[in-house]
């Protein structure tokens, strides 16, 4: 689980076992997050590149079981521009 502080910028990462703070990073400008269950993009403006953080936890499903990784988070360095889907 994550939050944004909109007033600063700060993404933190909550674990939600214990729903103590851990990893945190500040991304001066965020205005959203999103997330696909390993990676949080962040979004700063409509055509700025995103921001990649690795939460470090995935899981693999190897069909009758899964396999949980983790490791330890950190920001994934992309020039990705962020642009709108066509309408």
């Amino acid at each position: 689980m994550s939050y944004l502080s909109a007033d600063s910028g700060t993404i933190t990462m909550i674990d939600p076992l214990t729903g103590e703070e851990g990893f945190s990073t500040t991304v001066p400008g965020a205005t959203s997050l999103s997330h696909d269950g390993r990676y949080i993009f962040v979004r700063t403006t409509p055509t700025a590149p995103l921001k990649l953080i690795d939460t470090g936890v995935w899981t693999r499903a190897h069909g009758d079981h899964s396999h949980f990784y983790s490791s330890a988070a950190h920001t994934v360095e992309t020039d990705s521009p962020c642009q709108r889907a066509p309408q």
